[in-house]
């Protein structure tokens, strides 16, 4: 054990005792490094969580890259394309692309016994992989589009669905509008599923059904779909990969970005990241202070001691060292009790959402929380460092301290 760690030791059970005058300050100083932290740890894992939660939502209904004909208006009706295998497998081939689903779009007005709304029929094949549709399930089920021949089912929102009011399993009248003088194409349809993702721009006019209704309305030929939907492996970035599936279409096709198609919304993500930094900053600068703080009432309080071993030989490397240890206890309980408060909220929010949200205004129901083990360990690294760095000025005031001065200091 070394002269300066002994020394520290003896300082940090001496310090814990009730005469020690400083004890109150050192323990609003920890207590002011573990608020801290736990801010840090929270913000961090509620700011990630909504930004991971809003953009799967997004994605998960529309793809992380849309392929569409430039004649087709973004976000309403599409016109045909008709795949090629080659360019289609070029793009499934791609490293870091999971799936390509056809699909299509058509506007129409859908109308029950009581009411009638625009809406936007979306058309899906079986191949159509639709996990977060089923984990936005509120009622029903899928239906099954697999036969030959188009399955009268869908699944609407719950915005449509009560703003209808209708019951599951009720026909509804969906209107399709054709050029004139031709009048509007009726088809029947029987609600099978509700669902509700939170989206305002899917919830207000989104209702699934089967593509092969959709080709036969448009009279499409049979190969023929409205768009492609490409889905991503989690950490590819969607913009890169959406230039290069651009290089694999032909020139009448085009690709289109998740956040192209919702640029509002991941603009308004992206601003969560300038939170979370100034709240870093904030409470960095706050632990910095406040250790800096009670390092200076620690010198205070041992300047005797500090003069006593300048006398007896030490020199001003070797103090500042026993009084850095001794800060790096205090800080290293800190970050042990802000840890134990920040995880702990993020674990019970997640377990059993103790915070919620209004889904009109943020998109989710309640705080959503992400956690990944490398962003804690930087949260406590950053602070350490940081605390380090301000201890610095203070732990000068050694060199002032001259022995014969300090020996009989009262």
């Amino acid at each position: 054990m070394t002269f300066s760690w002994f020394i520290s030791r003896r300082l940090i059970s001496d310090t814990n005792k009730k005469n020690s005058f400083s004890r109150p300050i050192i323990r609003l100083s920890v207590a002011a490094i573990s608020f801290s932290v736990a801010v840090m740890v929270i913000s961090l894992a509620t700011g990630l969580g909504l930004q991971l939660e809003i953009k799967e939502r997004l994605t998960s209904f529309s793809g992380h890259v849309m392929l569409r004909s430039y004649e087709s208006s973004i976000g309403m009706e599409h016109s045909p394309i008709t795949p090629d295998a080659e360019w289609v497998s070029s793009i499934i081939t791609l490293p870091g692309v999971v799936s390509m689903q056809a699909t299509g779009n058509r506007a129409g007005i859908i109308k029950s016994s009581s009411f009638f709304e625009g809406a936007m029929f979306k058309g899906i094949d079986a191949d159509y992989a639709a996990p977060f549709i089923e984990s936005a399930l509120e009622e029903g089920k899928i239906p099954d589009f697999s036969g030959q021949q188009p399955n009268d089912s869908i699944v609407m929102s719950r915005y449509l669905y009560n703003l209808l009011a209708i019951e599951e399993g009720e026909r509804i009248a969906m209107y399709f509008f054709r050029a004139a003088p031709q009048p509007p194409l009726l088809r029947y349809f029987y609600v099978s599923g509700v669902f509700s993702t939170g989206l305002e721009q899917i919830d207000e006019q989104l209702i699934l059904g089967d593509l092969k209704h959709l080709i036969r309305i448009n009279g499409w030929d049979s190969n023929a779909v409205g768009g492609y939907e490409v889905f991503l492996a989690p950490g590819v970035n969607m913009d890169e990969m959406t230039s290069n599936i651009r290089l694999q279409v032909p020139y009448d096709v085009e690709a289109i970005s998740a956040r192209q198609q919702y640029e509002q919304i991941f603009q308004w993500v992206d601003l969560f990241d300038v939170n979370i930094l100034i709240i870093f900053i904030v409470m960095l600068v706050v632990s910095a202070i406040n250790i800096s703080s009670a390092l200076m009432i620690m010198l205070l309080e041992r300047t005797r001691i500090i003069g006593l071993l300048k006398a007896l030989g030490a020199n001003n490397g070797s103090i500042r060292k026993i009084f850095i240890n001794k800060s790096l206890y205090l800080i290293g309980m800190g970050l042990l009790w802000g840890n134990a408060i920040g995880l702990g909220f993020c674990f019970l929010q997640s377990q059993f959402n103790l915070i919620t949200l209004d889904q009109t205004v943020y998109y989710v129901s309640s705080v959503p929380i992400h956690l990944h083990w490398s962003w804690i360990l930087g949260v406590n690294a950053a602070t350490v460092i940081f605390c380090l760095i301000c201890l610095l000025l203070p732990s000068l005031y050694i060199s002032r301290i001259l022995p014969a001065k300090t020996i009989s200091f009262r």
